[in-house]
C-alpha cells in the first residue's frame, strides 16, 4: 500500500496477518520486495497511464 501524501508505504503478510496488525514496510529485510513491488506499481501506472505520483511531492515550493 503507497500513500504517497503523507509519504507512507504498507506491506502486511495477508496469509499470516490477515487483519493488517503488523506493518513489515520498515523492516530492513523486507527492503528489497519493498523496491520491487514499487517497481511493480510504477509499471502497471505505466500500463495503465495513470500519472499519479508514488513519491511525496514538494509543496513548499523553493526547498528540498
Amino acid at each position: 500500500i503507497r500513500y504517497p501524501k503523507v509519504d507512507k508505504t504498507q506491506l502486511f503478510n495477508l496469509k499470516d496477518d490477515p487483519y493488517e496488525m503488523n506493518d513489515l514496510a520498515a523492516d530492513a529485510n523486507q527492503a528489497d520486495r519493498v523496491k520491487s513491488l514499487l517497481t511493480a506499481m510504477r509499471g502497471q501506472q505505466k500500463l495503465y497511464r495513470d500519472t499519479a505520483s508514488l513519491m511525496l511531492e514538494n509543496t513548499r515550493g523553493g526547498g528540498v
